[in-house]
């Protein structure tokens, strides 16, 4: 809403502003209850509490949506397959729309999650645009994956996805491993495509650079 917005704004400016954190959980526990909107009231809540380490309401606060975003993922079942293709239809949108939101807070780990759930039911549907939007949850699962520290399987989610995204998302992750062999192969394919070859030749540079000065893996 215009509130969360405004909120939004305000903690761009100044994140150490706890209490527009703190206001900002509360807009958001208004609009709901689902899985997504409540982890979202936590992260916010975590947030207020990390900077008013004194204030024991605060802390309470956060304890309890903490609790409550846990029972409710705890409690999410996995999408079934079975069920009109309308039905199906639906929960994808859903799980898209929930997928959004969360990577908007920087909850990446659980927009993975509901990405990679819509892609099951995508995978169902027949016809072009269930092909179209179950491409689209891989490359913004393998974009969450991206954000997170540590090595994770971006290749699998980019191998059969024939874009620019794809091959872009694939070399970071390559990058990031050490295999800039591997990278600048995927980068090099990304630019005969790219309406963006600066961007593409910048990053080309940089792979170069620390292949150049950390070595190549064996």
């Amino acid at each position: 809403g215009e509130a969360c917005d405004a909120l939004a704004t305000a903690l761009k400016a100044d994140e150490s502003n706890g209490e527009a954190w703190t206001l900002r959980a509360a807009a958001f526990a208004e609009m709901g209850e689902d899985g997504s909107i409540l982890e979202i009231v936590e992260l916010h809540l975590r947030k207020a509490a990390q900077l008013s380490p004194d204030d024991d309401e605060l802390q309470a606060q956060h304890a309890v949506a903490a609790c409550r975003a846990a029972v409710v993922m705890e409690a999410t079942d996995p999408p079934r397959v079975e069920g009109t293709l309308a039905e199906r239809a639906r929960q994808a949108s859903t799980l898209l729309e929930d997928g959004a939101t969360l990577m908007r807070e920087g909850l990446y780990k659980t927009a993975h999650s509901r990405y990679l759930r819509a892609v099951d039911l995508l995978d169902a549907l027949p016809g072009p645009k269930a092909k179209a939007a179950a491409d689209e949850a891989r490359l913004n699962a393998a974009g969450c994956l991206l954000q997170l520290p540590g090595d994770h399987d971006v290749a699998s989610l980019c191998d059969a996805l024939p874009s620019t995204r794809a091959l872009l998302r694939r070399a970071a992750a390559r990058e990031r491993r050490g295999d800039y062999a591997a990278a600048l192969a995927d980068l090099r394919e990304a630019r005969l495509s790219s309406v963006d070859r600066a961007l593409v030749d910048a990053r080309i540079a940089h792979c170069e650079h620390l292949r150049d000065t950390r070595g190549v893996v064996v």
